[in-house]
């Protein structure tokens, strides 16, 4: 009879409030179950109808579920092997609902996420945004990420600039770009079919042997300002154009200034700072050259040069740029000899009291060697104008400082060529008598100025030798004014 009556009320009581409750009188919802024990004695929950994934497979291709079905929760206890459209979200057990067509997975929380961390819907800005750091806590200033409706991305910043699709904004921090070693300024091995734009950091360690940022122009890698990254190159180093700035230095006092060497044929490359080069004749300099980039054509390398220089100028300082430079032989620059950065200047140092023609110094239409301990020019262009040059200059030499000769030079057949070896140079003029010539005295300067008729140019001689004898060191300058 108790039974009678507790199924009687229950019944009643659906009846009257739609609603039913387990283990407990006051439903609170359509169906409301309480837990029967607490204590953890007993397994205490709701399990649903379980299937696998053939079966609901089955069940759904027969039409058992429709429309009339939706909402229908089951549990799958595995995935469907053969898959239809309505069932090709069964991939494993798990939770599924139907949602009148098709299946549909219950996604669970992910593991270890508290959700503190949150998009949270921002309407007014029409973006996405994390709500708050990891630990559930306000984001600071600076820490924000944002997503716009738009597409742009906003790190650090909650409104990226209108032009741009990504904006990282920070006061003590740096973009990082992936790092590569490229094998070539055409390799699309190491990064598989870059796309037109795509910029990376190449390190040097691998065949492309530029450092820095490259772009992938859709033929090449490129650096940043568009420049190839083929390694340097040029066609030629003129040693006897170097200069220096400031051009004069002092002995026993510091120097610094910075040699400037002409070169052509450059071909855009980059290229990294040099090793230090030490200075000879003229002791105590170094010379390093700076990293640049070479012009497309005719530019000039840039050395700084630093130290305490053993004599004073004009005692010129030489450096031994080495054996190549950029793939050309190296050559030596000699500078310091005084000469302004007004005129043009040329000079050559000879290793041999026997120095011959070989060696000279062209400017202009003019060239000028030693011979045989005596200084010559001649008009290289048009010999036969040397016949023919009849002006007056000043020739001497010094020995202490003091003028021991001076001549005027009237140039004619006789002074116009020369015998050496037997064979007769012509088209030469020696600047001087036959015993102004350098003997054992060391130390030993010529000076000499030269006008052309009817040129408003004026072209000044130095030749010295730096010891006696005839093993000595000479130099010839020449400037133009």
């Amino acid at each position: 009879m108790k039974h009678l009556f507790t199924a009687a009320a229950m019944l009643l009581s659906m009846t009257a409030f739609a609603q039913v409750g387990i283990n407990n009188t006051s439903p609170k919802a359509t169906l409301d179950i309480t837990a029967k024990t607490t204590d953890g004695s007993k397994p205490e929950g709701l399990i649903i109808p379980q299937l696998s994934g053939s079966n609901i497979h089955s069940a759904t291709v027969a039409g058992v579920y429709g429309s009339n079905q939706k909402g229908l929760i089951i549990y799958a206890t595995s995935a469907d092997s053969s898959p239809t459209s309505a069932t090709a979200n069964i991939t494993a057990a798990g939770y599924y609902y139907f949602d009148g067509s098709v299946w549909q997975k219950m996604a669970g929380a992910a593991a270890g996420d508290t959700t503190n961390d949150a998009w949270i819907n921002d309407t007014t800005n029409s973006m996405v945004k994390l709500g708050t750091k990891a630990d559930g806590t306000t984001r600071a200033a600076g820490t924000d990420f944002v997503a716009k409706d738009n597409g742009q991305i906003g790190i650090g910043t909650s409104s990226p600039d209108a032009s741009a699709a990504l904006e990282v904004a920070s006061t003590n921090k740096g973009m990082l770009i992936p790092r590569v070693s490229l094998t070539g300024s055409t390799d699309q091995t190491t990064i598989p079919s870059p796309a037109t734009g795509l910029m990376a950091y190449n390190t040097g360690a691998a065949g492309l042997v530029f450092k820095g940022f490259v772009f992938w122009n859709g033929t090449e890698w490129r650096s940043v300002n568009n420049n190839p990254t083929i390694s340097p190159a040029i066609t030629s180093l003129k040693c006897t154009d170097a200069y220096l700035e400031p051009n004069t230095f002092s002995a026993g006092v510091a120097y610094t200034g910075v040699l400037k060497v002409p070169y052509t044929g450059g071909n855009a490359g980059l290229f990294s700072g040099g090793t230090v080069i030490n200075s000879t004749v003229n002791t105590g300099l170094t010379a390093t050259l700076n990293s640049g980039e070479l012009e497309s054509g005719s530019g000039v390398l840039s050395y700084t040069v630093s130290g305490t220089p053993l004599q004073n100028s004009p005692i010129a300082a030489s450096f031994n740029l080495g054996s190549t430079v950029f793939g050309v032989t190296g050559c030596t620059a000699s500078v310091g000899d005084g000469v302004g950065t007004n005129v043009t200047t040329k000079k050559i140092i000879y290793n041999s009291a026997n120095s011959n023609f070989s060696y000279s110094i062209k400017i202009d239409d003019l060239e000028f060697s030693i011979y045989n301990e005596q200084v010559y020019f001649r008009f290289q262009q048009d010999p036969s104008l040397s016949t023919n040059f009849n002006s007056l200059t000043k020739w001497y030499y010094s020995t202490n400082n003091y003028l021991a000769q001076s001549v005027t030079i009237t140039p004619s057949a006789a002074t116009n060529s020369v015998t050496a070896n037997g064979s007769n140079i012509a088209n030469w003029i020696r600047l001087g008598s036959v015993g102004a010539a350098f003997n054992n005295f060391q130390d030993l300067e010529y000076n000499a100025e030269l006008i052309i008729p009817n040129r408003n140019t004026l072209y000044r001689i130095y030749a010295t030798r730096f010891a006696a004898g005839s093993s000595g060191t000479y130099v010839l300058v020449i400037t133009k004014y």
